[in-house]
Order: structure tokens, then C-alpha cells, then sequence
């Protein structure tokens, strides 16, 4: 009930929080990734900052058991991409893979 009133207020955005729960999937999955983070809120100067991990991407992530990340390399940062975000303005970001 929290979570709606959120999003209802404009406390947090859809993507925002499908990047969250990806977030959480792959904590679950990767242990080892406990002290990675990702940036998963959108705000910045004129609303210009978005999560890491687009929409897409995290519905992916998500949806995949913890034996399909590891498969894919997602608990191995070493296979990480640059987000989609970063084709505007370099940055030295790296998400997950997930196809």
C-alpha cells in the first residue's frame, strides 16, 4: 500500500523502481555483489539523471533464475556493458548484460 501511494505522489517512477527489484534479483543472486549499487533514482538538474538500468534491461534481469544470470555473466562485472545512457555523454558506468 506504501509502495502505491509512492507512486502515486510522484515518489517514485516506474523505472526507478523496476530498477530496484533488478537491483534486488541480482543481490539474490550474486552474493558476491553485495557492495555494488546502481543508480536507480531519476533527478539530476531538469530531471536529466535516470536509473542505470532502463526498464528493459531490469524486466530481463527479473525475470531470469539465478542460474540464467550467472549463465549470462551477471555476477561477473568483468562482462558488464555500458548503459544505454551513457550513448548521450561518456561515463564509466557498467551495467549487466541481459538478452
Amino acid at each position: 500500500m506504501t509502495l502505491l501511494a509512492l507512486m502515486a505522489d510522484g515518489g517514485i517512477s516506474s523505472d526507478e523502481l523496476a530498477c530496484e527489484q533488478a537491483t534486488v534479483q541480482i543481490q539474490t543472486c550474486c552474493p558476491e555483489l553485495s557492495d555494488v549499487s546502481y543508480a536507480c533514482v531519476r533527478s539530476g538538474c531538469g530531471g536529466s539523471m535516470v536509473p542505470e538500468l532502463d526498464e528493459d534491461r531490469s524486466s530481463c534481469l527479473r525475470g531470469k533464475s539465478c542460474e540464467a544470470l550467472r549463465a549470462l555473466g551477471v555476477c561477473d562485472p568483468a562482462t558488464w556493458e555500458a548503459p544505454p545512457v551513457c550513448a548521450s555523454s561518456p561515463c564509466t558506468s557498467k551495467v549487466p548484460k541481459c538478452q
